[in-house]
């Protein structure tokens, strides 16, 4: 009896513990990255290098009824970059009623935007522009951020039950905030000379959706499409759509598949045939956020060799028929930083990786540099799909 209230007594402690470095964390990452953004409706009005705030009217908001807006950064050239922000997703009521908040183990998605979360986590990578290294720092920049759990497609509010009984509210709002942003883009930008859409998790698998609009809203431009580690295959996302409201058909001109981002990779393809646009994606082999996700989502155990190769060679599969099916399609894949479980790390193009991941002499963003600044793209990885 003794020993149970001892053990009781430590997890308790534990939990305590943790949740104090997490609130730390929190308010230290606050104070650090701060929120101090312009807020300038027309884009020729900021400033060079610097993050601006623009909200998009009462229309667009999170799953949780607050303020949506867009993150907006002037460079120096004629090119653009159009980035969809990932962030999970949300399938049934149990995962709709649990999004993501301090512990990313408890939720599933993003509710609201945080902008302090924004500036630590989410404007890096490629989207700096203090770096030389980055060959990308002088590109405009346009962010769409990802409070929705629904890929950024969805249409409706739903009404779910928690686990304690209790109804929330969650609001699918997607496509109003996309439909929102791209107006947005095509007042302020013309002539642009290339424009990259990009997309890293559940935001490289959204952007395929609204590849087609915004090749239509530039014909004259060159377009590069970029999805970074968003590899999900289950029925469930078929039955997600539905939920969500999304359309698929009416509105993105395809039926949702099993294999959602592939599905909506090639029918892309095929719409745009005679556009001048390349389509890329980047996939870590053993990838553990999604691994858990997919797992999650599908009510798989992860700890077995069997279920992270079966997910693996899923990917590799798709990649190896885009590759084969698609003419303008290229990978990069990489077992880069693997972990001691064989777990190999989650996205690349925000973050430290975009500077430091190298597969076959290659670093990423020199990859991507190669492919879309001087327009000699080729694949990475190809020993993988052997």
């Amino acid at each position: 009896m003794i020993r149970r209230i001892f053990k009781i007594a430590g997890i308790t402690l534990a939990s305590i513990l943790i949740a104090i470095v997490l609130l730390i964390a929190f308010f230290w990452l606050k104070v650090e990255y701060g929120t101090d953004f312009s807020e300038f409706q027309s884009f020729e009005q900021t400033e060079a290098y610097t993050w601006n705030k623009v909200n998009l009217g009462d229309s667009c908001q999170c799953s949780d009824g607050s303020d949506y807006w867009i993150y907006t950064k002037k460079g120096k050239s004629d090119n653009l970059i159009i980035h969809y922000q990932g962030g999970g997703a949300c399938w049934d009521e149990a995962s709709c009623t649990s999004p993501l908040v301090l512990n990313p183990k408890t939720g599933f998605y993003f509710p609201r935007i945080n902008e302090w979360l924004f500036k630590a986590f989410f404007s890096h990578g490629i989207l700096e522009n203090s770096l030389d290294v980055n060959p990308f720092k002088d590109w405009n920049i346009v962010f769409i951020p990802y409070c929705t759990g629904d890929l950024h497609i969805g249409n409706t509010e739903n009404v779910y039950k928690d686990k304690n009984g209790n109804m929330k509210t969650v609001k699918h709002n997607g496509k109003i905030n996309v439909t929102k942003a791209l107006e947005w883009v095509n007042r302020n930008f013309s002539d642009l000379e290339k424009v990259l859409i990009s997309g890293e998790s559940a935001g490289g698998l959204g952007n395929i959706f609204w590849s087609p609009y915004i090749v239509e809203m530039f014909p004259e431009s060159k377009f590069y499409q970029l999805s970074d580690c968003s590899f999900l295959n289950s029925k469930v996302l078929v039955e997600a759509v539905e939920l969500w409201d999304a359309e698929c058909e009416e509105t993105f001109g395809f039926s949702a598949e099993a294999d959602l981002i592939n599905s909506a990779l090639r029918f892309a393809a095929d719409s745009l045939e005679f556009a001048d646009i390349k389509f890329f994606q980047s996939n870590s082999l053993f990838d553990e956020v999604l691994l858990h996700f997919e797992a999650e989502v599908n009510k798989h155990n992860t700890s077995t060799d069997e279920y992270i190769h079966k997910w693996s060679n899923e990917m590799l599969d798709a990649v190896g028929y885009n590759s084969d099916s698609i003419d303008n399609y290229y990978y990069y894949i990489t077992d880069w930083n693997q972990k001691k479980n064989r777990q190999t790390p989650h996205t690349f193009l925000l973050f430290t990786p975009f500077y430091e991941c190298i597969e076959e002499d290659k670093s990423y963003k020199d990859w991507l540099g190669d492919a879309i600044i001087n327009d000699q793209p080729y694949s990475v990885g190809s020993s993988f799909l052997k």
